[in-house]
């Protein structure tokens, strides 16, 4: 039933969700709109320029249910001149936390918003260049982490496709840094908890379930997956 009921509210988002399926980009925004939320909460969900809103508030709605945190969905991310990891299309996603917290200040002014997640759809990479890529990174120092669409999205018929799956695997690396940076929840050597360690592909984000039972793994396997 738990799972049932993740499947019906990610096709939600996916009936509204807008935008199409874009390369590695983060579109330039004139101006940055009011990162102020209207209601206070223990989690931001961030969107960046290039990620809907649609989509980040019925994903607020679902964790909040879910985790049983209080989950609200910020306004989208201004422009943040993100540098590519040296001959890649991949921003650099220490640089994206790390530039990110004077826009995201203003929703830590609340000593009850103690973690922000940003959502993207653009490719990262860490900028030690370890990983061919990140589906997520995180800072903890900054308790923000940002988690990227761009390696999770569907190809049917050899094309990309922002579909079901997409979404799910979305909404469970997005409860999986929750999870772990704000809930304190551990890594696990179970491979249907969603806190299971090390997530190295979409096999992997696939078979992984939506719920987190406990059972930990003894060393932390590094700050990005």
């Amino acid at each position: 039933m738990h799972f049932f009921r993740v499947v019906v509210l990610l096709v939600v988002a996916l009936m509204i969700q807008s935008c199409a399926v874009t390369g590695s980009k983060l579109p330039e925004q004139d101006s940055v709109k009011s990162n102020k939320a209207e209601v206070s909460a223990d989690v931001y969900l961030v969107p960046m320029a290039d990620f809907p809103e649609s989509v980040s508030i019925i994903f607020a709605k679902l964790l909040s249910r879910e985790l049983k945190v209080n989950v609200q969905s910020a306004p989208k991310l201004g422009k943040l001149n993100v540098s590519l990891f040296p001959g890649t299309n991949q921003f650099v996603s220490d640089e994206i936390l790390e530039k990110s917290q004077p826009i995201l200040k203003s929703l830590r002014e609340s000593p009850k918003a103690k973690y922000c997640l940003l959502l993207t759809k653009a490719d990262i990479r860490s900028a030690s260049g370890r990983d061919e890529f990140s589906f997520s990174w995180h800072n903890k120092n900054l308790n923000t982490s940002v988690a990227s669409m761009a390696r999770m999205i569907e190809y049917i018929d050899g094309k990309p496709k922002v579909s079901k799956t997409t979404l799910t695997r979305l909404y469970k690396m997005s409860a999986r840094a929750i999870g772990e940076l704000h809930l304190g929840w551990k890594r696990s050597t179970n491979p249907l908890d969603i806190m299971y360690s090390p997530i190295r592909s979409l096999s992997d984000i696939d078979m992984i379930g939506t719920t987190h039972s406990g059972s930990v793994v003894e060393r932390f396997e590094g700050p990005g997956k």
